[in-house]
């Protein structure tokens, strides 16, 4: 009995550290959808705080962000280190947050048919001062760049479906 339970605890060790997960990794980019914007937010594989998941939230404003004071919250994502998540979203304004971190809005405009691509950057200049975080608009080529670092980047299970 202690010998099975002793291998049963080697067995999940292993497990943990082999990160068995059923993540799906980054292969190319999605077809683009005539009524719909391909977006993308991605957290690139980076040491500086990156044991820690953060989490995107993200708002839709009914109208033009400045007219529209209170965006409706539709989706929170965690991300992980070396992370990415893709949403199939409508056309309009939509505001960006960094959960519990002050100063991350971003507000970006999707257009249909059209692909975008957000990069959650985290700044520290050295090992003792405090982190910034940002979330900055990136080029398709740079986003490519970044998924497919690695071993490619992993894709949140909180994505859209193709």
């Amino acid at each position: 009995m202690n010998s099975k339970l002793k291998n049963l605890f080697i067995l999940l060790i292993i497990a943990f550290l082999t990160n068995c997960t059923s993540s799906k990794v980054f292969k190319k980019l999605k077809k683009t959808d005539e009524h719909l914007a391909n977006f993308y937010i991605i957290r690139p594989i980076e040491t500086t705080l990156g044991i820690w998941s953060y989490t995107v939230e993200i708002y839709k404003y009914k109208s033009h962000f400045k007219h529209d004071k209170n965006p409706k919250l539709i989706k929170k994502i965690p991300l992980d280190n070396g992370e990415y998540a893709f949403l199939r979203l409508e056309e309009g304004y939509y505001k960006l947050f960094i959960k519990g971190k002050e100063l991350t809005d971003k507000i970006v405009y999707l257009s249909k048919n059209s692909e975008q691509f957000i990069k959650l950057y985290i700044f520290s200049p050295s090992h003792i001062s405090k982190a910034e975080f940002y979330l900055k608009e990136i080029e398709k080529k740079e986003a490519i760049e970044l998924l497919i670092e690695g071993n490619h980047l992993n894709e949140s299970p909180l994505s859209s479906k193709e």
